[in-house]
């Protein structure tokens, strides 16, 4: 696999942010210097999204995607009615070239239910964001009792609003919602993968607390990058291109591990760091099992793992890790899963 890195979500002056479109990917592609992206303009606020701004994203999305070089998604931000109805915000995401809008205060598409439904025979993906946040006077969470895994396989755990992988984690949004975190969506049973986010709103698009990797095979292109969502083989980094090879009895993230019952598991890792690693933490089932670090006094932007986990596997078991730099950067892998047979 190849790992490229991207960020998949911010606004224009299309919608609340700034800047132009055209501005923004050569943001990404000269001073960032992504691989991929995409804009994510409101398609209700500040003003609903007309049919001739969204004409327009899609024509300067077009012209800046260059399969091999620089890949383009096609993509809005579908914002519930925070005063009527508060779902939370998502991002929707199209395969191809020139699909259609949906907003949340069209009737067809004003539930979450009724959008997974329109979105679907175009191939979509759907991904929350800022699933924790709270404006103050109005929410912004994402509703976990509405989802869908055909077309809800990952979760942005990071961007400019915070961290939100679960309640009370560093960098929380400063009007955090409990309940609503990635942690409480595997709590569920939700087998979803991470990805981070700018939400940039400042015309800085890889620079403003999120970034996705994802792993690909052969070239990088549309597909592919859908081919890594949908097979969860991604991951989120609040800034630092952290390479990760993690493995749970040989399967990778996004992977399921069948095993049995009282079958000892070997976890191992080799993380390759921008910047001195602070440490490790493996995750499992949402508990920290094991922490892994440098040598005290020492400095290592490298560090290489092996964990073996003789606990008995039960119910909705899955592994990943949390990589926390010196300066307090985060990138997290997205889990393997563990099923018995």
């Amino acid at each position: 696999y190849q790992v490229y890195w991207g960020d998949p979500h911010g606004q224009t002056n299309v919608s609340d942010g700034l800047g132009y479109p055209d501005q923004f990917y050569n943001y990404l592609i000269q001073i960032s210097r992504m691989d991929f992206g995409a804009i994510t303009d409101h398609s209700e606020y500040p003003d609903q999204l007309s049919d001739a701004d969204w004409a327009y994203i899609k024509q300067t999305s077009r012209f800046f995607h260059k399969p091999g070089e620089f890949v383009t998604i096609q993509g809005f931000e579908w914002s519930s009615n925070e005063w009527k109805i508060d779902y939370g915000h998502a991002n929707i995401y199209y395969p191809n070239d020139d699909p259609p809008l949906f907003r949340s205060c069209d009737p067809e598409s004003e539930h979450p239910y009724d959008l997974f439904a329109a979105v679907k025979p175009y191939g979509a993906i759907v991904i929350p964001h800022h699933v924790a946040a709270n404006w103050g006077q109005v929410g912004a969470s994402y509703d976990w009792d509405y989802f869908d895994k055909e077309v809800q396989p990952i979760v942005e755990i990071c961007s400019n609003h915070g961290i939100f992988e679960y309640t009370g984690n560093p960098r929380a949004h400063r009007f955090e919602s409990k309940n609503n975190h990635v942690q409480d969506a595997l709590a569920r049973g939700y087998q979803v993968g991470f990805i981070g986010g700018s939400d940039s709103h400042g015309m800085q698009p890889g620079d403003e607390g999120g970034i996705a990797a994802v792993l690909v095979r052969g070239e990088l292109s549309r597909a592919s990058i859908f081919d890594a969502w949908r097979n969860t083989r991604c991951y989120a980094s609040t800034a630092p291109r952290t390479a990760i090879d993690f493995a749970v009895n040989g399967h990778i993230m996004g992977e399921t591990l069948i095993a049995k019952g009282k079958e000892p598991i070997e976890i191992v890792g080799c993380v390759k760091a921008p910047g001195n690693i602070k440490h490790i933490d493996l995750v499992k089932s949402n508990r920290d099992i094991a922490t892994f670090q440098p040598l005290e006094n020492d400095t290592q932007s490298e560090l290489t793992f092996k964990y073996v986990d003789t606990e008995e596997v039960g119910i909705n078991v899955y592994y990943y890790l949390r990589v926390t730099l010196v300066d307090g950067e985060i990138t997290w892998t997205s889990p393997v899963w563990v099923e018995i047979r």
